[in-house]
């Protein structure tokens, strides 16, 4: 496929980079030379400066038959222009970038309709979405597929868990879930170890481990590990622009306690208004001390979401340090993320992952659902139609499984309404929508295979 990025900020950049490690072939577009220069010295990509509005451009880009346009820009008003643009000058997909969140509500007019523009994306409220699924379980992360019949988990296994040493087919004992991923963080060399569950590799306390089941599969996880992953009672927010005040609307929804702290006094009134059932506090020194005479220790879970990639790191460090059992932490630049990492921080939520996720979603709409990363972009879990002359049809998957990838697993199966843990005994059918764990590195192929 061929794409046009406009905009090389670090989102436009890294959705250039994901495309084009996919084999897609693109084309970034900036002003800004030295944006440019940075791209080209990382990454497989051809540039273009120029603006997203300048229809002579875009004319000469569409001459080259892009199948998607992504305005990528942090100006909402150039992405509309240049969706619309593109539009006008072929038959090409559009996909906006979009910061204000109140186009998408927008009751006089279909913004979408207006300038041509197929998908709208904002990072900040698939962010919010991220943490949102992060904070409300007692576990470390959950996802939902075929619309909540089927559940993705991500635990610790404990250190004292009777289960250590037992391989991943003695564990698999119930038809209502399997491990789909494990990330062993302390590994012999020291680094860190995505294991796709095959063969007889065991499972030790310490592990990340990931669980897809059906809806009625976290009692079994409790019983498995002894956690519980209930909803949390209470929440601290710091932060209150759009991913804060969204956070907090959608937590108050889930009967959270919600204490939320924001820097501006100004924009504290306006929270205060728009949520009242909300604990809105002003602080412009938000500290060591401040979160310790707040008694962040005692929440089920905090969240750093200011502006400030340093203030998000601070914050996030000092609550782990008080001890809250869960911290998450808002971070844009990818190099700050590996460091929250290696400091121990679990929960590192990123806008670019985040919305390359669903641009790369919406980009092979054709056969996938959705994309969820997972360990830092390591592995993910998509979630796949299997087409008419997929060449997999009809092959049980005992034979299917040891020609596939070993980091390919195929984990659950939708088929006319029934769902099915994968089995060797399991054979796909045209029109089936399957969940796939795999490799980054393994798109392509799963494009091809299904």
């Amino acid at each position: 496929m061929h794409v046009v990025v406009l905009g090389a900020g670090r989102i436009g950049q890294y959705v250039a980079q994901s495309l084009s490690l996919d084999g897609h072939s693109v084309v970034l577009v900036d002003m800004r030379k030295e944006k440019l220069e940075e791209a080209s010295q990382k990454m497989d990509v051809a540039i273009r400066r120029g603006l997203g509005t300048d229809w002579k451009l875009l004319a000469e880009l569409m001459e080259e038959g892009p199948e998607l346009v992504l305005a990528l820009t942090e100006d909402d008003e150039v992405n509309f222009i240049s969706c619309s643009i593109a539009k006008s000058l072929g038959n090409v997909r559009t996909i906006a970038r979009i910061r204000d969140s109140r186009y998408l509500s927008c009751e006089r007019f279909d913004v979408r309709r207006l300038f041509h523009v197929d998908h709208l994306v904002v990072p900040e409220l698939l962010v919010t979405d991220q943490i949102s699924k992060i904070a409300l379980n007692k576990g470390l992360y959950s996802e939902s597929f075929f619309h909540g019949g089927v559940l993705l988990r991500t635990i610790i296994v404990p250190d004292r868990w009777h289960g250590a040493g037992k391989t991943f087919a003695e564990l698999r004992t119930s038809e209502r879930r399997l491990i789909a991923a494990v990330i062993r963080r302390k590994s012999l060399s020291g680094e860190e170890t995505i294991i796709f569950p095959h063969g007889q590799d065991a499972l030790l306390p310490g592990d990340e481990v990931t669980l897809i089941g059906d809806s009625g599969f976290l009692h079994e996880i409790q019983n498995l590990f002894g956690q519980d992953l209930g909803v949390p009672k209470t929440a601290f927010i710091v932060g209150g622009q759009l991913v804060g005040s969204e956070l907090a609307r959608e937590l108050h929804k889930k009967d959270i306690g919600v204490q939320l702290v924001e820097s501006s006094a100004e924009r504290c009134y306006k929270l205060a208004e728009e949520l009242p059932q909300v604990s809105v506090l002003h602080s412009q020194n938000v500290d060591w001390e401040f979160l310790k005479a707040e008694r962040v220790s005692d929440v089920d879970v905090f969240v750093a979401c200011t502006i400030s990639d340093e203030k998000n790191l601070q914050l996030a460090l000092f609550a782990k340090e008080l001890g809250c059992q869960k911290v998450i932490c808002v971070l844009s630049d990818s190099a700050t993320g590996h460091l929250a990492e290696k400091l121990g921080l679990l929960h590192v939520v990123s806008p670019r992952v985040a919305t390359t996720d669903r641009i790369l979603t919406l980009s092979r709409a054709e056969k996938v659902a959705s994309v969820v990363s997972l360990y830092d972009q390591k592995a993910e879990i998509t979630e796949v139609k299997v087409s008419l002359d997929s060449p997999i049809v009809g092959i049980p998957l005992s034979v299917l499984g040891p020609r596939l990838p070993p980091e390919l697993l195929i984990a659950v199966i939708y088929n006319r309404g029934r769902l099915f843990i994968a089995g060797g005994t399991h054979i796909l059918s045209p029109q089936d929508e399957v969940i796939v764990v795999c490799h980054p590195k393994h798109r392509k192929y799963l494009e091809q295979i299904f």
